[in-house]
């Protein structure tokens, strides 16, 4: 407790200490079961400093004398040191009965009443929700307030965000062609909806304004569809004590399975991965495969284009040494059975420039015609 005190009307002396202003209040009573003290409790903006907390205190003090001309004492708190720290708050116990110079009076029936009871406890909630506003809008702060249930709160923003969602339908058909908002009339009723709705300013709207409307409206549903959300249910002193004892046991059991959890996920990654590689490497060497066999049938195919070509050049080596001398200076070895030799790949390599380049079974069959050439020569002579 930081603070505390006993407020009451004026000509109330006789109330020395809190002893004194409640052993009056149960004197007053005939009732054993009768209800001596009324509570008020109240959380205090932890934006404010305890000054200005008390402050706020003693306005809602005020105004409880004041409408109801009872005592209240005070009794400011702040945040327990194993709480969240953020939670100052106030206590405020009223009387039941009205009080005065001569003591306790009439019973407040105003709070108890069907018909009035409601209404007071409504009003009291407003009061204290405009007094926190203005306490913080005084000390520069953005937080606000409100005392509304959340279900009325939720239903006034459903209700503006389906205005705005309106307004963007609007400006998105002005901005639009008419064939695209269901005809003429139609794109009438959007543009006048949507003057009623901005004035002048809206004919000059354009898509943008349409999008951003549209995200105001998200944004509001978004914050109805939070506060519509089930109140947490309280669990009791006891069983919330034993949560907060375990809650760092659980957290610790939790972090160590999810540690457990990340490490199995790492190593099934890991195995899908050397698996994926493993699958990647034999495809790979099956292609290969592939495409040496390929290669392998494709040589085999060409050397039977020009086997036709090779085998008499390897016949007339056998008889012509000269010639046979000629095969072997391009590493042809003759000395093989004829068909493998006609197959040889040799043949098939390119001898020459660039641009003059031929087979060298090609330049070999010229050089043939070139020595017979020479012996025809050689024998007319």
């Amino acid at each position: 407790m930081t603070k505390s005190y006993i407020l009451a009307p004026d000509n109330c002396g006789w109330i020395t200490d809190r002893n004194t202003l409640w052993d009056a209040a149960e004197a007053a009573e005939s009732r054993k079961n009768s209800t001596t003290a009324r509570e008020w409790l109240v959380a205090l903006p932890d934006a404010l400093d305890a000054l200005q907390r008390a402050d706020l205190t003693h306005k809602l003090a005020v105004e409880l004398v004041e409408r109801f001309g009872v005592a209240v004492d005070v009794a400011i708190h702040a945040p327990g040191k194993d709480g969240d720290q953020r939670n100052h708050h106030a206590h405020l116990l009223t009387t039941t009965r009205k009080i005065g110079a001569d003591g306790m009076g009439e019973k407040t029936r105003i709070l108890d009443a069907a018909k009035t009871g409601g209404e007071e406890i409504s009003y009291i909630r407003e009061f204290w929700a405009n007094a926190v506003n203005d306490a913080l809008a005084k000390a520069e702060s953005t937080a606000r307030v409100d005392h509304r249930r959340k279900s009325v709160i939720a239903a006034e923003l459903k209700a503006e965000a389906t205005v705005l969602e309106q307004q963007a339908k609007d400006v998105a058909a002005m901005n639009s062609k008419t064939s695209e908002v269901g005809g003429v009339l139609k794109g009438l009723g959007h543009a006048v909806r949507a003057l009623r709705a901005g004035g002048l300013s809206a004919l000059t709207s354009t898509s943008a304004v349409a999008a951003k409307l549209q995200l105001q409206a998200r944004d509001l549903r978004a914050k109805a569809a939070e506060l519509s959300k089930p109140l947490n249910k309280h669990n009791g002193p006891k069983m919330t004590a034993f949560f907060r004892r375990m809650e760092p046991i659980w957290k610790k059991e939790k972090d160590e399975a999810q540690a457990e959890a990340d490490a199995v996920a790492v190593q099934k990654a890991a195995e899908i991965a050397a698996e994926q590689a493993r699958e990647a490497q034999v495809a790979a060497n099956a292609l290969k495969v592939q495409k040496e066999q390929e290669h392998a049938l494709w040589l085999e195919k060409r050397a039977d284009s020009f086997v036709e070509y090779t085998r008499p050049m390897i016949l007339r080596a056998q008889t012509d040494a000269e010639f046979a001398e000629r095969i072997s200076r391009w590493g042809i070895n003759l000395n093989r059975p004829i068909n493998d030799v006609a197959r040889d790949p040799i043949w098939q390599e390119m001898e020459g420039n660039h641009y003059n380049a031929q087979p060298i079974w090609s330049a070999l069959t010229e050089e043939a015609k070139d020595l017979d050439r020479a012996a025809k020569d050689a024998s007319d002579r």
